[in-house]
């Protein structure tokens, strides 16, 4: 993901891991747009029977846009709608993902990596609704 800022890991062939408790992306849009648009996030989570589900908030420049309780290791598509009020007339968008408890697995006893890790994200799209 070239839009990646700060709180990513690395890349690997399917995606990025989340790193710490929040992570940026940066969106350019190809225009303005003049309402709401769609966000889709293909992710899932790093969890296990000692860390069950990751809690994520998502905000859109300082505009709360979601919350998830992620209990699956394999990315699935979460939904999230951004209002018109956080997009009319911005040439990019800002989403932060706040990680309430990203877990490391050194702590967990499956490795020596001491990443705090929280979303596994294979892919991110926005689309405009209404168009």
């Amino acid at each position: 993901m070239e839009y990646t800022r700060d709180g990513w890991s690395d890349p690997e062939s399917w995606g990025r891991w989340t790193s710490g408790h929040h992570a940026e992306l940066r969106l350019s849009l190809p225009y303005p747009f003049a309402g709401p648009a769609l966000l889709t996030v293909e992710a899932g989570a790093y969890v296990n029977l000692n860390h069950p589900a990751l809690w994520v908030r998502v905000v859109c420049g300082r505009e709360p846009i979601g919350e998830w309780s992620v209990e699956v290791a394999e990315p699935v598509e979460r939904p999230l709608t951004i209002p018109a009020s956080a997009i009319t007339a911005k040439a990019e968008l800002l989403l932060t993902f706040y990680l309430e408890n990203p877990a490391s697995p050194a702590a967990l006893g499956e490795s020596d990596d001491q990443r705090l890790l929280g979303l596994r994200v294979r892919k991110v799209r926005l689309i405009p609704i209404g168009i």
